[in-house]
């Protein structure tokens, strides 16, 4: 892709979201997508939403929910933008807060 298709095109959907429960919340982390400035991360109850951006114009490729409740999963999303637009979001992944340090 040349680097003036790459600037007029959306970026490609971020890799690989994983993320991890402990007592202080939700960690996500993702690989970086290609021409992104920056990500939104969403947020559901389920697997298939429907999802509420709960962080937009992340810069880098981690973020950490410490809004959710313990014992709750919730499911996340995670899509890349830059000045020509948002592209589309990864696959769900699901995670849990921990009760407490110990669990």
């Amino acid at each position: 892709m040349s680097v003036i298709a790459a600037a007029t095109m959306p970026p490609g959907i971020p890799g690989g979201l994983i993320q991890k429960g402990s007592a202080k919340g939700v960690t996500l982390f993702w690989a970086a997508s290609v021409n992104a400035t920056t990500y939104t991360v969403n947020r559901a109850m389920t697997m298939e939403g429907p999802f509420t951006a709960i962080a937009k114009d992340v810069v880098g490729v981690t973020y950490t929910d410490g809004s959710v409740e313990p014992g709750k999963i919730y499911s996340y999303t995670v899509c890349a933008s830059n000045a020509a637009g948002t592209g589309e979001a990864t696959l769900p992944a699901s995670a849990r807060r921990r009760v407490s340090a110990s669990t």
